[in-house]
């Protein structure tokens, strides 16, 4: 699922996405490359509902928060 698209910021379904890989014991992995940073803005973590579904998470922060190109965080 993504949280964010790089080309246009869209955000995936997760809290539905979430069910139905539960169900189905699919794998969920949630890659927020693009807008992650943005969830440490109060503001923004509505758009993270169901993300405590996902498997994995990952985001880069060199795309917002102005650290090494090379600086990304994954959580499994």
């Amino acid at each position: 699922a993504t949280l964010g698209t790089t080309s246009s910021c869209a955000f995936d379904a997760l809290d539905e996405i979430g069910d139905v890989c539960k169900e189905k014991d699919i794998w969920l992995h949630v890659d927020a490359a693009y807008a992650g940073s943005a969830f440490i803005c109060p503001e923004y973590r509505y758009l993270m509902k169901g993300v405590e579904k996902a498997d994995s998470f990952n985001f880069n922060p060199h795309k917002w928060m102005l650290v090494n190109f090379d600086c990304s965080a994954m959580w499994l």
